[in-house]
């Protein structure tokens, strides 16, 4: 069924539909002689003015000849420019890929006539030093960073211990107390090693 057809058979129902009603609202006005004062044109005319309001509410589009149009984004009319932006650059990213695709593949196939390396070969190798580069550096951040680490916690502890030694000089005059204070130390930095 093709459009046409589709559109008559809804024309053609529209009219059996507004017939029958008309039909009724006459049968209506016939039968019942104290409702003398509507008429049945009165009635036809009351609905179809909703039909009417209903066509009022669809936003008119500016008329716009697409087939003469060249493509250009100022030709366009306003309501159109946001739809014709985005599909230039929709466009524009698709085309860019090709030629970057299409470059690459020329290259290969200049390289392969004339008997050389595959670029992409060279191309995989720059990248790979890029990133054996890249983790050295950042491997090296990581060791000084870890040694200023363990400087600071070495500048804490020696503060500590120097603090703790001031308050308590007595631990260090008796030579009991340093030699259990030692063994205290060892036992317990025994477990970490």
């Amino acid at each position: 069924m093709s459009v046409d057809d589709t559109q008559a058979s809804e024309g053609a129902a529209a009219e059996v539909t507004v017939e029958s009603s008309s039909s009724s609202a006459i049968d209506s006005a016939s039968s019942s002689e104290s409702e003398a004062a509507s008429s049945p044109e009165e009635e036809v005319s009351s609905e179809a003015a909703p039909v009417a309001q209903a066509s009022d509410d669809t936003p008119e589009l500016p008329e716009f000849d697409f087939s003469a149009w060249e493509g250009g984004l100022e030709e366009l009319p306003d309501m159109y420019r946001p739809v014709g932006d985005r599909l230039t650059e929709i466009h524009t990213k698709r085309v860019t890929e090709f030629e970057t695709e299409l470059d690459q593949l020329r290259r290969l196939n200049d390289a392969l006539m004339v008997g050389e390396e595959d670029p992409r070969i060279s191309d995989f190798k720059t990248k790979w030093e890029e990133s054996v580069a890249q983790h050295e550096a950042l491997q090296n951040e990581y060791q000084e960073y870890q040694k200023e680490i363990e400087q600071m916690m070495d500048q804490e502890a020696e503060a500590y211990a120097s603090k703790f030694f001031d308050n308590h000089p007595e631990l260090l005059e008796s030579e009991e107390m340093s030699d259990a204070l030692r063994a205290a130390e060892e036992r317990r930095f025994s477990m970490y090693l």
